[in-house]
């Protein structure tokens, strides 16, 4: 196994994030920012299953072995209506392929939220407040990965890691198949 660097961008040393660290295998741009398009607006599925490919063996690289399970991130049902597919369930199903980690699907999405490519990077957070829920009576691992196809401003994750530490996850993760820039 390689020994990884960590870096830390600027804009988590200004304010830390909720969640405990974030593993993007890929910068958001050409021809990477295509394909993650593609698949998820003009329902190119076999794209997923190259991205989510890429993603693990990225992850193959790292010690991933305190990872209980795999949240891909939720959508709100009408929006899963509308695209036919959750865009992060397609990629936890090549995830899963190398890695075995069981998906956690006891986490909706409650709040039919304005998709966030269109919310300017600072009302992103105040977009996703109250979005998610965990179903009741339900036992949460220890530790657990989010994941989802970009990372932009870190929003959808924040909220996701303050909802799972509330109910008593010590670690979040979040891993993504790219990072952008923040300044959407």
């Amino acid at each position: 196994m390689q020994d990884q660097q960590k870096t830390v961008c600027l804009q988590c040393q200004i304010e830390p994030p909720i969640f405990d660290e974030a593993v993007c295998a890929l910068h958001y741009s050409t021809p990477v920012d295509y394909l993650i398009k593609r698949m998820k607006f003009g329902h190119q599925l076999s794209y997923a299953k190259v991205l989510g490919s890429l993603l693990a063996q990225h992850l193959s690289q790292m010690d991933i072995s305190s990872v209980d399970a795999i949240l891909p991130v939720p959508l709100h049902k009408s929006r899963l209506r509308q695209r036919g597919f959750n865009q992060a369930l397609e990629l936890a199903k090549d995830m899963r392929k190398y890695h075995g980690l069981p998906l956690l699907t006891s986490v909706t999405r409650v709040v039919n939220t304005k998709a966030q490519t269109l919310v300017k990077g600072e009302d992103r957070a105040l977009n996703l407040s109250g979005a998610f829920s965990i179903k009741s009576g339900v036992e949460l691992p220890r530790h657990i990965a989010i994941l989802d196809d970009v990372i932009t401003t870190g929003s959808t994750s924040n909220e996701l890691a303050r909802l799972l530490k509330a109910k008593g996850v010590e670690k979040v993760s979040v891993w993504a198949v790219a990072r952008a820039t923040a300044d959407l």
